[in-house]
């Protein structure tokens, strides 16, 4: 699946070099191939590049429950089982 495809994708996983097609993600290569961002709407954001180009990427927002790792859960586990003996 290509990560800026205009279909929905996660943004956390987009790999943010392809747009501007190098491995070199720097303030020169980024002023060099675009040339304005906008956010149009809620999770959609068109890259207009300095060829005339109109690149528009829309994603989904991941739910919270999706965000935490098994260690998180794993912590906050241990802390509401330490907050319910002390209770």
């Amino acid at each position: 699946m290509d990560p800026f495809s205009t279909d929905q994708v996660d943004p956390f996983s987009i790999d943010k070099y392809k747009l501007l097609e190098t491995n070199d993600l720097n303030r020169e290569n980024i002023l060099a191939k675009i040339k304005e961002m906008r956010i149009t709407q809620p999770n959609e954001i068109v890259f207009f590049m300095k060829d005339g180009t109109e690149i528009k990427r829309t994603w989904k927002d991941r739910s919270r429950s999706e965000s935490w790792t098994k260690e998180m859960r794993e912590k906050v586990a241990e802390q509401n089982r330490k907050r319910a003996r002390h209770e």
